[in-house]
């Protein structure tokens, strides 16, 4: 029910108005400010009970790569004084995450890409072989955003869990 297009088109509805009428700062005093405020405070409860968490668990950000960046930073941040160091992450991630890799890579941070074969799927044995008890971090996504690969992310999720990595 959620996915029909009547509630696609309430929520296209719902997002229009805010935009247009809620385009305050909701930290401001100010009236359009608290309506923001408001608008934004029922959202996060709206979302959060579909996804049966809380608010407060939950983080708005702008885009695919500011939430890439705010997951795999907190991660690596967790792991931070212990023998989790490491990040592993798809040779063919989103571009975000691999421009953050290289950073990271450049700054110090141990990481490592598990390689895909010629039709573009990842490779379970090279992944198999870097995801180590050292390793903090696993990323790779569901489907590939240029090729449209599905890739294991079942298979991958098991692996890093069995070596008590975090997915992402």
């Amino acid at each position: 029910e959620f996915y029909t297009n009547r509630t696609v088109v309430h929520l296209m509805t719902e997002m229009l108005d805010a935009l247009q009428g809620a385009w305050a700062n909701p930290s401001s005093t100010h009236a359009p400010g608290q309506r923001a405020r408001r608008l934004l405070v029922d959202a996060r409860t709206r979302v959060a009970s579909f996804l049966g968490c809380q608010g407060a668990e939950l983080v708005f950000t702008s885009g695919a790569t500011e939430a890439n960046h705010h997951a795999v930073l907190g991660a690596l941040a967790a792991g931070r004084g212990s023998d989790r160091q490491r990040w592993v992450l798809s040779a063919v991630e989103h571009p975000g995450l691999l421009a953050l890799a290289d950073r990271l890579q450049a700054e110090g941070t141990p990481v490592d890409r598990i390689p895909v074969d010629g039709q573009g799927r990842l490779d379970l044995a090279a992944a198999q072989a870097l995801i180590g008890p050292d390793v903090a971090l696993v990323s790779v996504m569901a489907a590939n955003n240029e090729t449209g690969v599905l890739m294991p992310v079942a298979e991958v999720a098991a692996l890093a869990h069995a070596r008590g990595a975090r997915l992402h």
